[in-house]
């Protein structure tokens, strides 16, 4: 019986790598419990680097308040594209990119409904964005290959 169950992990933990879309979302919560932010990572997947295969650019759909946004790529090498395409013209939207020590890297106080975050001359790593429309905010990490 115990050969049983250590046989069966690593064909879940394969399973897992293949089917699974690498991506992970944490919440935030205040004191009271409630939400206060949304953080998605996306990882690329080690099955795509062993063929080399090169993953297509998709689009990573989320919302802000009642605004959808659509992020890719993610990872990036070089320039981030953030779309707000509901966003009208009196709405306030900022994108903020901190580093992983906390520094403020890049800072756009009148998004609009198509913005470019370059990220050439950033280090290979994490960054931590968040996009605010609004009163309304929602956090990524974005990795820079």
């Amino acid at each position: 019986m115990k050969t049983y169950k250590i046989l069966s992990m690593p064909v879940v933990m394969v399973c897992t790598m293949f089917f699974c879309n690498g991506q992970t979302i944490y919440y935030g919560y205040d004191v009271s419990g409630n939400r206060t932010s949304r953080s998605i990572t996306l990882q690329k997947s080690s099955a795509q680097e062993d063929i080399g295969e090169q993953p297509e650019q998709k689009e990573i759909k989320d919302q802000v308040g009642n605004k959808e946004i659509i992020i890719f790529p993610n990872p990036v090498n070089s320039e981030l594209t953030v779309k707000i395409p509901e966003l009208a013209e009196g709405d306030n939207a900022s994108i903020s990119l901190f580093g992983q020590g906390g520094q403020l890297l890049f800072r756009n106080d009148k998004a609009t409904d198509i913005n470019r975050v370059c990220f050439s001359d950033f280090l290979p790593g994490m960054y931590f964005m968040i996009i605010e429309v609004g009163e309304n905010m929602v956090e990524w990490k974005v990795v820079k290959e």
